[in-house]
């Protein structure tokens, strides 16, 4: 059975190329691919003149960690005090550049913020304004929620759930980080490809199916053709 073609964009801060890969081998669609080299999200978006948005997509992913958008965030990871009003600014920064590109697309897929590799937090201060990852990366998805939700063709997606399905342990891949600067596993990826396929199948209504019953002598008595539907017998 011939697949659809799908033409996505795909921008990054971390290496994908084993997404890619996989994304290439699934079997919902024949994904056309157009990327950047990761850790060029910003350079990409506000640049208008890019290759990459010569020619309308069907699909453009902007994924993300949260602290390749805010330094000011880094300083938590780092254990350091950090300023929720900068962390804001660094978010509302990004919603700016994000709608800029929009009209190049179809739809825009963000997928929202988790840590690219698990880290561990004082219990005292995760919901500290001042020094809680916990705290801030709420935060941050909840106001990237309310800049972009309001936008026509822009989703965000929910990286929690393709965690919460993966387990930690299965999500994040060490390995890959240090050597590739992959912070995800390929089953962690095959989440997100399932998702993002349901997701665009259902917008562009290709997963929409038609079901037909038979109730003729089921549900009532009689058949339709045969005696009319004055004549059927209910129950």
């Amino acid at each position: 059975m011939k697949k659809n073609k799908v033409s996505i964009n795909i921008i990054s801060s971390f290496n994908h190329a084993n997404f890619v890969s996989l994304l290439k081998n699934s079997s919902n669609f024949d994904w056309e691919v157009n990327e950047v080299n990761y850790n060029q999200v910003f350079q990409t978006l506000t640049n208008s003149n890019a290759k990459m948005w010569k020619q309308r997509s069907n699909v453009t992913l902007i994924w993300t960690t949260p602290e390749s958008i805010s330094s000011e965030f880094q300083k938590l990871q780092n254990r350091n005090e950090a300023n929720s009003d900068i962390i804001k600014k660094d978010v509302d920064y990004f919603c700016s550049c994000i709608r800029s590109i929009k009209k190049y697309s179809d739809i825009v897929l963000v997928p929202n913020w988790i840590l690219k590799q698990p880290n561990e937090t004082s219990l005292a201060f995760a919901y500290s304004k001042g020094f809680g990852l916990e705290y801030n990366l709420s935060f941050m998805n909840y106001y990237l929620s309310e800049q972009l939700n309001k936008e026509k063709n822009l989703y965000i997606l929910n990286s929690s759930k393709w965690l919460l399905n993966c387990g930690a342990l299965h999500a994040y891949s060490s390995k890959l980080w240090y050597l590739t600067k992959t912070p995800f596993s390929n089953n962690f990826f095959k989440q997100v490809i399932s998702d993002l396929s349901n997701l665009y199948g259902s917008i562009k209504g290709l997963s929409k199916k038609l079901l037909i019953l038979d109730l003729d002598d089921t549900l009532w008595g009689g058949i339709v053709g045969e005696v009319g539907w004055k004549n059927l017998r209910i129950g």
